[in-house]
């Protein structure tokens, strides 16, 4: 797959009313982080879901990302 990562500046609170009602909590932690750019994270939600995500850097604004569910 492919990933746009958008980044905006926010500067106050009227974005609340967008987001989901109830939080998601995550735990994460990276396997490994290489100077090619290209990164390996695990993912653990509080409902007890794992997911391995590999990013890879790619040309422009977009990066490779793939994320497969993975055993706790």
């Amino acid at each position: 797959g492919i990933e746009i990562e958008r980044r905006f500046l926010v500067i106050d609170d009227t974005w609340k009313h967008l987001a989901a009602p109830s939080p998601q909590a995550l735990r994460q932690g990276y396997l490994a982080s290489l100077s090619s750019g290209l990164t390996i994270r695990i993912r653990i939600s509080a409902q007890q879901q794992a997911w391995l995500t590999l990013k890879a850097p790619s040309e422009g604004i977009a990066n490779h990302e793939f994320e497969y569910p993975i055993p706790l």
